[in-house]
């Protein structure tokens, strides 16, 4: 899949889930009762998974990135050569 698709198959899912999540805190009926709370609960949390799921479709990982935990290579000798 070429990067001009995947961003824009992102674009498009990020959008569609924030609108969903937007109708879920301001729009949705206020008297969904009993399970219904937990349904619109399992949405809002579904929301958030879709919307990082877009966010990687957007920027995917290379896989060329260093390891963050990784330290940068150190010069080797005492340091005396090496500018502060």
């Amino acid at each position: 899949m070429s990067h001009l698709v995947m961003r824009m198959t992102g674009v498009v899912t990020i959008l569609a889930a924030v609108s969903l999540a937007f109708w879920l805190v301001f729009g949705a009926p206020r008297d969904w009762d009993g399970g219904m709370r937990f349904l619109r609960l399992a949405l809002g949390l579904g929301c958030l998974g879709v919307i990082r799921g877009g966010a990687k479709l957007v920027f995917p990982d290379s896989g060329d990135d260093a390891d963050p935990g990784e330290a940068p290579d150190r010069p080797q000798g005492d340091g005396r050569d090496t500018r502060v």
